[in-house]
């Protein structure tokens, strides 16, 4: 049902609904690709595995190292990924972040299969450098998109997918690794619907209101009008306020770990 003006107000499912579903789809999808690997490098180190698929020589400390390669590169890019952001819109960067860590995800069964470790870990590192941007700009896109009186709201079921992808990874995980597939599978399954998501965003998604092809004006309207203090044009000064925010945006991102 489209959204209705009613008092000076938006009511009904609107096209900012759609996207704060594709959003919560896309954070569900990127939380998968980062603890896919929790439960498949049980798999992948199983001297038991399944016949016909290879028990990778793997030590603890190795595994230690590998699983944490996501996070060092996770930590990197999240400034820069916000700038990005506001400059060239939410939506290329988030579409290019899940394509990449798509992309290195389903690479991952044959780079572990036929190189070493490190090499494994490098391809964990750049899934996370990518990754690493993904919050600050789904930040920046709920910013353009949520009304002041939905935003806390719209907020919050976004982010629950951070919750209900890494549930559904590590149960499906479990499932596929003990499937006739393999712990490949998991990878697979994980990189190929994040994949469909990039697809189905790059076509759907949209950086604000003013660039959406099919919003009614009633709906833009409601949603820029409260938009009105905006910071998106906002000049950048580097002040004790400023350096605070840097410091506890830092704090909320490792909370993402």
């Amino acid at each position: 049902m489209p959204a209705a003006k009613y008092n000076g107000k938006s009511r009904g499912i609107g096209v900012r609904h759609y996207q704060a579903m594709m959003t919560f789809v896309g954070l569900s999808l990127a939380y998968s690709l980062r603890v896919n690997l929790s439960v498949g490098i049980v798999a992948m180190t199983d001297p038991e595995t399944r016949e016909g698929i290879k028990a990778l020589p793997w030590d603890m400390s190795h595994k230690g190292i590998i699983v944490s390669a996501f996070f060092w590169g996770y930590m990197m890019l999240p400034i820069l990924g916000g700038h990005l952001s506001r400059t060239v819109g939410p939506k290329y960067v988030m579409f290019g972040i899940m394509v990449i860590s798509s992309l290195a995800t389903i690479l991952c069964p044959y780079i572990a299969l036929n190189y070493n470790w490190i090499v494994f870990c490098a391809n964990r590192f750049v899934i996370g450098l990518a990754q690493g941007a993904f919050a600050p700009s789904l930040n920046v896109h709920i910013a353009r998109w949520a009304p002041s009186s939905e935003k806390n709201r719209m907020f919050s079921c976004i982010f629950v997918g951070t919750q209900v992808g890494a549930s559904l990874a590590m149960l499906g995980a479990g499932y596929l690794a003990a499937s006739s597939w393999g712990w490949p599978s998991i990878f697979y399954v994980t990189g190929i619907l994040s994949l469909i998501w990039s697809l189905f965003w790059f076509f759907l998604g949209a950086d604000s209101p003013d660039s959406h092809p099919t919003i009614s004006d009633c709906e833009r309207d409601f949603i820029k009008s409260e938009l009105i203090h905006s910071s998106d044009h906002s000049s950048v000064s580097f002040t004790i306020h400023n350096i605070r925010n840097v410091i506890l945006f830092y704090l909320f991102h490792t909370e993402l770990f």
